[in-house]
């Protein structure tokens, strides 16, 4: 039994560990994004997955279907910092992200409490806002809508 609580599998010094990959590869090139990679956690999106396997540069499949195939999955860290860097959200920007969770987590991040952050999903279980891990933006923005289903129109 490996009862090892040292700092390196805690999800502080995990998250710390990514940032500094990303921002020594040059993924992250402004402070805004880097400082969102140090504070938000991955972890808490990615049910099932270990946390120190969280925190691993790589896609994470969340949901199979019963023959194995993958129905979610959590994007590479490096993506998405690519993809925000690209996006350039500042605070009190509104965004809409096709998901819902750690890249909507940073998102909200991003825009702070006076932006908002619209998140839609087609699967039924990312979608539900009684999932603690599909609010995103709990304690980041309070204007921030709940998860949609993609399905059916948006009251918008």
């Amino acid at each position: 039994m490996n009862t090892d609580t040292t700092s390196h599998n805690q999800p502080e010094a995990l998250r710390a560990q990514l940032a500094d990959k990303l921002n020594h590869e040059g993924t992250t090139r402004t402070a805004r994004i880097e400082h969102a990679f140090r504070t938000v956690p991955r972890h808490i999106f990615l049910s099932g997955t270990l946390v120190p396997d969280a925190y691993i540069d790589h896609t994470v499949i969340t949901k199979r279907d019963g023959r194995g195939t993958s129905l979610v999955s959590a994007s590479q860290p490096t993506v998405i910092a690519i993809m925000l860097e690209q996006l350039a959200a500042k605070p009190g920007h509104w965004a809409l992200e096709v998901g819902t969770g750690y890249h909507a987590a940073l998102l909200c991040e991003l825009v702070g409490a006076h932006g908002e952050v619209t998140t839609i999903d087609i699967d039924p279980d990312a979608a539900d806002p009684s999932n603690a891990a599909n609010q995103p933006c709990a304690g980041a923005s309070p204007r921030a809508r709940r998860p949609a289903d993609a399905t059916r129109p948006s009251p918008r």
